[in-house]
């Protein structure tokens, strides 16, 4: 028992491999990276779902002001402002229809093709 509690220890204090840990959490081309891919999946998850409102909620909630404030929005701010925008729209559409509203299609190739405008 003390054997693997001492190398379990070790593994935590040695890290696995003893690489570097890079910080990109300022980083405005990894968060335009992120948020284009989740644009992208939670397209994709709405295009499938009955309930396209929920498949939506991460980006809406990811992209508020609020949050914006605190992200490394770098040159992509309006973008990003759009995106959020739009998803709003969508989202709040779809609930109040409670499913699918009826342009849901070409409101997400819409949403989908904001989404490319980042890197």
């Amino acid at each position: 028992m003390i054997r693997w509690t001492v190398c379990l220890l070790m593994l935590v204090v040695l890290g696995c491999g003893g690489e570097e840990v890079v910080d990109h959490s300022r980083d405005p081309g990894m968060f335009a990276s992120t948020v284009k891919d989740l644009v992208h999946r939670s397209v994709e998850d709405a295009r499938e779902s009955d309930e396209p409102a929920d498949a939506l909620w991460a980006v809406v909630h990811q992209l508020e002001p609020d949050e914006l404030r605190r992200r490394p929005t770098g040159d992509h701010l309006s973008v990003y402002q759009q995106l959020y925008t739009l998803a709003s729209e969508i989202h709040q559409a779809s609930e109040a229809v409670d499913g699918r509203p009826p342009d849901l299609e070409e409101r997400l190739d819409e949403l989908a093709a904001l989404a490319d405008q980042l890197p």
